[in-house]
């Protein structure tokens, strides 16, 4: 499960709620939620031991983070792949390149 709001450039942003969220997530079952890097410290302060035990929590900072904490790192390979395959030639450059500039602006401004 994942919780937050993705700006146009691949930010996740922080949202309310988190305790409500995460202890209704732990009730249903779910044990993997995504949230917000900017949420942590809601989890560490409002959310009973007990939920927290349950759940682990992974938390990410860009959509690309989101993407591949949900899907596993082959999701970008397997894309590009997809592309070619169906004759899109170097088109699936624009994926590579756009995980790479998440990733500078991740470690430039957050």
């Amino acid at each position: 499960a994942m919780t937050g709001e993705v700006t146009l450039r691949g930010v996740v942003m922080p949202v309310g709620g988190i305790r409500e969220k995460l202890t209704a997530a732990s009730r249903a079952g779910i044990r993997k939620v995504l949230l917000p890097h900017r949420n942590r410290k809601d989890v560490e302060a409002d959310l009973p031991k007990k939920v927290r035990d349950e759940l682990e929590v992974k938390y990410v900072k860009t959509v690309w983070e989101a993407m591949e904490a949900a899907f596993g790192n082959k999701l970008f390979e397997n894309a590009a792949l997809a592309l070619e395959a169906n004759g899109y030639g170097h088109e699936h450059e624009g994926i590579r390149e756009g995980r790479r500039l998440m990733h500078e602006m991740e470690d430039s401004r957050l």
